[in-house]
């Protein structure tokens, strides 16, 4: 049961079912107490019973262009987030982010560094639905012809120019992330709340994209769950991975395995989807 003292989460989903790499994420929020409020546009198989699904209309009309393309769909992604943090009270988490603990925001504030270099991530994120930084977040998603303004000068005039010549163009014009993480650390710095984020351990101890860790048998609960550490950020990478390898359900005395059964998945029910034998790995 949800305890009435903690926020709601909540995520998107695009696509027709999920597997148990995505169940065991959820179902880690419902366990830690939180509401888990689940969008999509469309019927999905295998969302855990006590999951909050919503229609994703509530916060953004469905998308007129085709989602298939991996970088559009992470843009819509970006925004969809942006547009539900200025219409609810819930913090925005991806469905391949762990709960170890359960999530409060400070001053309606919640999120962490990714990397060393200070790049904040926005894979579980809530911000003041009144703020400047979140407003400015939302004017830049949704700007056409949008020019970033962490872009060198010479190459904001030259975009103005362009735009002035009636150019037209998205954010896929630019690179993978400015979208999301690049945007939200630039206008956190920009506004000075940068300093709020969470230190890489609480939600990000493993930072790398591809994480093998999370499914050789080697690494136990306390080799990646941190002292302090309040998530466990999965990352789509080492999905697919898995997915190359063969490996369609957590290997026997893996920490995907440990998790799995901490919160009563059975992996064997929603397995990951095998990948054509073309695209997997050479043994």
């Amino acid at each position: 049961m949800a305890r009435p003292d903690l926020r709601p989460v909540a995520s998107l989903w695009i696509g027709d079912r999920l597997t148990w790499f995505e169940r065991v994420a959820i179902q880690s929020f419902i366990d830690h107490g939180h509401r888990f409020i689940l969008y999509a546009y469309d019927p999905i198989e295998g969302v855990p019973a006590e999951v909050d699904l919503r229609p994703a209309d509530e916060v953004l009309p469905r998308p007129e262009r085709d989602l298939s393309d991996r970088a559009r769909r992470a843009i819509f992604s970006d925004t969809f987030r942006i547009e539900m943090i200025l219409k609810t009270d819930a913090i925005w988490v991806d469905t391949d982010a762990l709960c170890v603990a359960p999530f409060e925001p400070v001053d309606d504030c919640f999120f962490g560094i990714e990397k060393h270099t200070g790049v904040v991530s926005n894979a579980m994120l809530r911000l003041p639905s009144d703020a400047a930084v979140t407003r400015d977040l939302h004017r830049l998603l949704t700007a056409s012809e949008p020019i970033l303004p962490w872009l060198r000068k010479a190459k904001r005039i030259e975009l103005r120019h362009a735009r002035h010549r009636g150019e037209r163009w998205d954010m896929t014009r630019f690179r993978w992330g400015e979208s999301g993480p690049r945007a939200l650390t630039f206008y956190l710095r920009h506004h000075g709340l940068h300093g709020r984020a969470f230190a890489r351990h609480v939600l990000y101890p493993l930072n790398f994209p591809l994480n093998t860790v999370l499914f050789e048998p080697s690494y136990t609960l306390s080799a990646i769950e941190q002292p302090g550490s309040l998530s466990v950020h999965f990352y789509g990478g080492t999905k697919h991975r898995m997915r190359e390898l063969g490996l369609l359900t957590p290997p026997a005395g893996s920490y995907f395995e440990a998790i799995c059964a901490r919160h009563g998945i059975d992996p064997a029910a929603h397995p990951l989807p095998a990948l054509p034998a073309e695209e997997r790995a050479a043994p």
